[in-house]
């Protein structure tokens, strides 16, 4: 079984905006059969249709690539950030910690896309959740956060339910691996002292 890759930010965009592009690319691949079906009987020439049928596919897949990148460019932006004011490479931790899908949560990362917006955080980037805002719009609620980092500026992050719902109980569970730590380095400053 081959080895699966570690996460990267690429991959993440990938699947948060480019697999929901290709997949609505591949609805207009049928679309554009459908209507080549109806200009073949016209008096149009085989290499007109032909490049129909190539181009209004990829600009539709593109066109909506740009469409649906705003969120996820915001959320790489957030990581980015993270990665300059803590001094640390997202790739080179993802290798370290083998993580390989674009949904996980630890004591120390929350990873989570939907629809085109990814949120990856480190618990020790944020100081504060704040100001949970609903959304309403006419396929759904959406739901925005305000998150405070390390280095005072404040970050909005925007997502379905689910996902701005686990990221605030994932903020307030307090990790026990690092609590036990915490717990075993008191014993042994006691020890010493």
């Amino acid at each position: 079984m081959p080895q699966k890759r570690p996460i990267t930010k690429f991959t993440l965009y990938y699947q948060s905006v480019l697999k929901l592009a290709l997949m609505i690319g591949g609805v207009g691949v049928l679309l554009f059969s459908i209507g080549l079906v109806f200009l073949f009987r016209s008096t149009t020439t085989f290499t007109d249709l032909l490049l129909l049928s190539i181009a209004g596919p990829l600009y539709l897949t593109l066109i909506l690539t740009v469409i649906l990148s705003p969120p996820a460019l915001r959320g790489l932006y957030l990581l980015a950030k993270q990665e300059k004011f803590l001094g640390f490479c997202f790739r080179v931790e993802m290798e370290n910690d083998q993580i390989t899908k674009g949904v996980y949560q630890s004591s120390s990362w929350f990873i989570m896309g939907d629809s085109s917006t990814i949120i990856a955080v480190r618990r020790d980037y944020i100081v504060r959740l704040e100001k949970l805002k609903i959304i309403k719009g006419r396929h759904g609620n959406r739901y925005r956060i305000t998150l405070v980092g390390a280095d005072g500026k404040k970050q909005r992050l925007t997502g379905n339910h689910a996902s701005i719902g686990s990221l605030q109980k994932w903020f307030r569970e307090k990790p026990e691996i690092d609590s036990e730590r915490n717990v075993s380095d008191d014993k042994r400053e006691n020890q010493n002292q």
